[in-house]
């Protein structure tokens, strides 16, 4: 989350100070900022509560079936603000 945030506000930095921006950059870390955030305030997929207590045998799922609802909307929400800040930067600073 750390990372993603700093580049973030270093992507605008120098689009704004310096007239020029990294496109690849400001679609990825924007992203990395929102899942960091995801996984600081739900826990792991794994490991929730929720699925112990229903009785869940998640060791028959694998990989994609193990992600949550709440995981879903977390990675779209990512996706939305990778695209829309950079969408942002190439209205603004092009």
């Amino acid at each position: 989350m750390l990372v993603g945030g700093g580049f973030w506000s270093w992507g605008w930095y120098t689009a704004i100070n310096k007239g020029y921006y990294y496109e690849k950059a400001s679609m990825f870390f924007p992203a990395v900022f929102i899942l960091g955030l995801g996984l600081l305030i739900f826990p792991a997929y794994k490991e929730e509560q929720e699925r112990i207590a229903r009785a869940e045998d998640i060791s028959v799922l694998s990989r994609i079936k193990l992600l949550q609802p709440r995981w879903w909307v977390i990675i779209v929400v990512a996706l939305i603000a990778g695209i829309g800040n950079y969408l942002i930067l190439s209205h603004v600073f092009s």
